[in-house]
């Protein structure tokens, strides 16, 4: 017997077809013995050409399954990234290796950046090319090679200074290749099983950091350099080891509310970049003395914070990303608080703002994630921006803390100032510029500006063309919304209040207009969404006006049957 899903759970943005074999008593045989579990979920993905991998909580359990090859894999990438940016025991000891140190971060951060913003943007094909055998390999061995090229750079010689140049660019273009390559394997995943995966991966890489910093500058130099191409095999390894999974590309342009959101996100992590930059450099360029064991320091919180991102990953099944969202601003909000204690404090405040600038990039791997389901964007897509928006950011407050110190000469009773003004920046980003209603529509997907039906309309007018469609003599007038719902609801085992809210969202509500109207929190209207969507086994809004026309066709299609055959009996 077909699963009712098999037919009516259509993806993408063409209408589906009749309902073939499909009928009211197979239907209601189907809903009583629970045809809307998690395995016919599966069923349908499968036979829309996606993986029927579990994804988030449709894992036995409720608990995500996960692939040590990527956690392993990514963890190995952060570890080479922590030991070419942060750390300063493969640099020349001959050298000032705190300007050759931020000279090097600036030129690779810029390059990096750059890769992430043009690459999907010059290419349409990236997501496939970021894990081809090609780039994949072909970067490790550029990472690696622009590893051993860090080794003898130096700013005092035309030979050092070569050698700085074209290991940062190197370093910054190949690192870049293989993020987004990373990023693609994520976006396959739910968004909370890869801000579990990505967390996992940083306390992992913190602690090989932790273990770097302690060895002979040789020994770990090779090691690092055996790390990059190490990384790069494990992405091939795991790229090919992932079930073939077609990702949606989006034809439609986007609304002007989506717009206006990703800009919005785009500029807040843009502004955290340059706080976290800004942070950095005016700690470890200018007012600060290196403290021993400084690296060893940075790799703790780093690994404080990730263990506690990988407990909101495995514990909160729902509110993951807020909760991840609100530690990091906590974090940041604290560390720029106390700049000015720099001195006294021994550089606890960069080591923070450090820490949680890395908990931000774990915590948009999730949000990205979701961008991606949400509104049928590709990985390099989604990613690439805003991860190069970030850097970029991080690149510019470099620069700032420069201008100020160097050219306008802060000196530390101006340190107060500074403090204050990024306190003000971070606390804006969180409170105004990208709120939390922002990060949970990027859960939920387009919503419309307006309230364009009416209570009882056809759902977003899918309903009636599909009942207009089926021919001019049909005796079946149009479902309504509340119609569509109710079938829906039954036809996947919804509870009450999953009803309600799926009736807003296909209306096209505002997450504000559905708390209104439902008296309930903005983690309540994502929780229930999210429901919805793994119910349904539909990835986003246009997913489901697909399903309420697919049900209008067909109840359309049995009215149109019933009434030729009342008129054969009656003839």
């Amino acid at each position: 017997m077909q699963s009712a899903q098999d037919d009516v759970t259509p993806r993408g943005n063409k209408s589906p077809g009749p309902l073939p074999g499909l009928t009211t008593a197979s239907l209601r045989d189907l809903v009583a013995r629970g045809a809307t579990t998690a395995r016919a979920r599966a069923a349908t993905r499968g036979d829309q050409g996606v993986s029927a991998e579990p994804r988030d909580d449709d894992a036995p359990g409720g608990f995500p399954r996960v692939s040590w090859t990527r956690v392993v894999g990514y963890a190995l990438y952060d570890a080479w990234i922590l030991a070419c940016f942060y750390n300063t025991f493969m640099l020349n000891a001959d050298q000032d290796f705190r300007a050759l140190l931020y000279v090097n971060m600036l030129v690779s951060m810029t390059s990096l950046s750059l890769t992430l913003g043009l690459l999907p943007a010059l290419c349409r094909r990236a997501d496939k090319w970021v894990l081809s055998k090609t780039l994949v390999i072909g970067g490790g061995v550029a990472m690696g090679i622009a590893t051993a090229l860090s080794m003898p750079a130096g700013l005092t010689s035309t030979f050092g200074v070569a050698c700085a140049v074209i290991g940062a660019i190197t370093t910054g273009v190949a690192s870049g290749v293989l993020l987004l390559g990373w990023f693609r394997l994520f976006a396959d995943l739910g968004s909370r099983l890869a801000l579990l995966e990505a967390s996992a991966a940083w306390l992992l890489a913190a602690g090989v950091d932790a273990v770097l910093t302690l060895m002979p500058r040789m020994l770990a130099s090779v090691i690092v350099i055996a790390i990059a191409v190490l990384s790069a095999l494990m992405l091939r390894t795991a790229a090919m080891r992932r079930p073939p999974r077609r990702q949606a590309e989006r034809t439609r342009p986007l609304l002007p509310r989506t717009k206006r959101l990703f800009l919005r996100g785009l500029t807040a992590f843009f502004a955290t970049g340059f706080v976290a930059g800004m942070c950095d450099m005016l700690a470890g360029f200018r007012f600060l003395p290196v403290p021993d064991h400084y690296e060893l320091l940075l790799a703790l919180c780093l690994a404080v914070i990730a263990a506690v991102l990988l407990v909101v990953a495995m514990t909160s099944r729902h509110a993951y990303v807020l909760s991840a969202r609100r530690v990091t601003s906590l974090l940041l909000m604290l560390g720029s608080a106390t700049i000015p204690f720099l001195p006294q404090l021994h550089g606890l405040p960069s080591i923070v703002i450090f820490g949680a600038y890395q908990g931000v990039q774990v915590m948009l791997v999730a949000v990205c994630v979701d961008v991606c389901e949400r509104f049928d964007l590709t990985a390099c897509r989604a990613f690439g921006p805003v991860f190069g928006a970030m850097f970029a950011g991080e690149v510019l407050g470099d620069l700032a803390s420069l201008l100020l110190t160097e050219v306008m000469g802060l000196q530390t009773d101006g340190l107060l100032y500074v403090s204050s003004a990024l306190s003000v920046v971070v606390a804006f980003v969180a409170l105004f510029l990208f709120t939390d209603t922002d990060l949970i529509e990027t859960g939920i997907g387009e919503m419309t500006d307006g309230d364009e039906d009416g209570d009882g309309a056809p759902a977003a007018g899918a309903a009636a063309a599909s009942a207009e469609g089926t021919g001019a003599g049909s005796a079946a007038a149009p479902l309504t919304t509340d119609q569509v719902c109710a079938v829906i609801a039954e036809r996947y085992g919804m509870t009450a209040r999953e009803s309600e809210v799926l009736a807003l969202v296909l209306r096209g509500r505002t997450i504000a207009r559905i708390q209104q109207e439902l008296h309930i929190s903005q983690g309540t209207v994502s929780t229930h969404t999210r429901h919805i969507y793994q119910k349904t086994g539909s990835h986003n809004r246009q997913g489901l006006l697909d399903l309420a026309e697919a049900i209008a066709r067909e109840r359309a299609q049995a009215g149109d049957a019933a009434h030729v055959q009342a008129r054969d009996r009656r003839g």
